[in-house]
């Protein structure tokens, strides 16, 4: 018998997702600030590429869960989209200032020229962005606007050769490119974002036809199947522009890339509805839904244990390292367990909800 309680299975699998996303995501910065310092490259590399389908397949969960809430929810939609822009607020401005000061340490052994433009930034603007235009923008043109901002993102990266200070710095926010530090730019990811949202509606469509996983999986394989292809093939033949048909480039993201990675992501997606239906493994799947319900309190923790933790005690290479892992994954997601225990997602704010009620009342 499921472990879930009645209404909680329709995004289940996709806050299941989310949890296993956020394992990948902190066994990849382990692996840099435990692997990294102690300059065992093999364990990197592994741990790297384990850990690769992270950051797309968050921002597809994003847009998928935006693109299905506003399905479902219909005209009653306006409500829950203040409340996305409100917590996308919170990520831009209180979430981005503590995760930064967990990089202090990292920043002052970097030296000048560091800089840090996190996921969690491109997010923030998404939910932000996002619920603004699905309410205005039917589905085919938030496609057709996400792959614009891909293909200006890219154009710009390739043809644009800045050369002051403020240039250069809406260069790399904007479009991308590559920093000491990491810079996950703006107008890429939100374009893969709202390339997104339609898959979410026709996930509600789905679910409701009873067709959802296999309808994920044809998609998890499509576009696994292109992005191998345009990096296989494409990529050698592209000359001048080869890093847009390359799997592996993250900074900035590439087309390849997000196909790829953004396809394994659906194809954890379709596994995580496929064990939920069939009430497998219920515990599990109850704790990476409670990880993926608080991810951004994760995401901030893991900072502190792996950025300030593990980079100041830069401990050395052992036989000892899956009990360190263990260590960092217990106190990263037993906060999560404390936090929706004793506090709630409800305290991710910056009061824009509450503001607007008064303005309202006061019209």
């Amino acid at each position: 018998m499921s472990s879930f309680p009645p209404g909680a299975r329709r995004t289940l699998s996709i806050d299941v997702t989310r949890g296993i996303a956020m394992l990948l995501v902190c066994l990849s910065h382990f692996g840099l600030m435990y692997f990294g310092r102690a300059h065992a490259a093999l364990g990197e590399t592994v741990m790297r590429a384990i850990t690769w389908p992270a950051s797309p397949t968050f921002i597809v969960l994003s847009g998928v869960l935006l693109g299905y809430l506003f399905q479902e929810r219909g005209p009653t939609f306006s409500r829950l989209g203040m409340k996305l822009i409100d917590r996308g607020l919170f990520l831009l401005i209180p979430a981005d200032a503590v995760i930064r000061l967990a990089h202090h340490w990292v920043n002052a052994e970097l030296g000048p020229g560091s800089l840090w433009i996190f996921i969690t930034d491109a997010i923030g603007v998404c939910l932000v962005v996002g619920p603004l235009l699905i309410e205005r923008v039917d589905a085919v043109r938030r496609v057709v606007l996400g792959a614009a901002l891909l293909a200006i993102s890219w154009w710009v990266y390739l043809v644009w050769k800045p050369t002051s200070a403020t240039h250069q710095l809406v260069e790399l926010v904007l479009f991308g490119g590559y920093r000491k530090g990491a810079v996950f730019p703006i107008l890429p990811w939100l374009g893969a974002y709202l390339i997104a949202t339609p898959l979410g509606a026709q996930f509600s469509i789905w679910n409701r036809q009873r067709r959802l996983v296999a309808r994920l999986l044809i998609c998890s394989i499509a576009c696994t199947t292109l992005g191998v292809t345009a990096h296989l093939f494409l990529r050698r033949v592209a000359h001048g522009v080869a890093p847009l048909f390359s799997a592996g480039q993250k900074y900035p993201p590439s087309p390849a890339y997000f196909l790829t990675a953004g396809g394994i992501g659906l194809g954890l997606l379709a596994l995580s509805e496929w064990a939920d239906q069939r009430d497998m493994v219920p515990r599990l799947l109850a704790a990476f839904a409670l990880v993926g319900r608080s991810s951004l309190i994760v995401f901030v923790v893991q900072y502190v244990v792996y950025y300030v933790g593990f980079f100041l005690l830069n401990l050395p290479l052992s036989p000892l390292w899956p009990i360190y892992l263990v260590v960092s994954l217990a106190i990263n997601f037993g906060a999560a367990w404390l936090w929706q225990r004793y506090l709630g997602n409800r305290y991710l704010t910056v009061g824009l909800r509450a503001l607007t009620r008064r303005l309202m009342q006061q019209a």
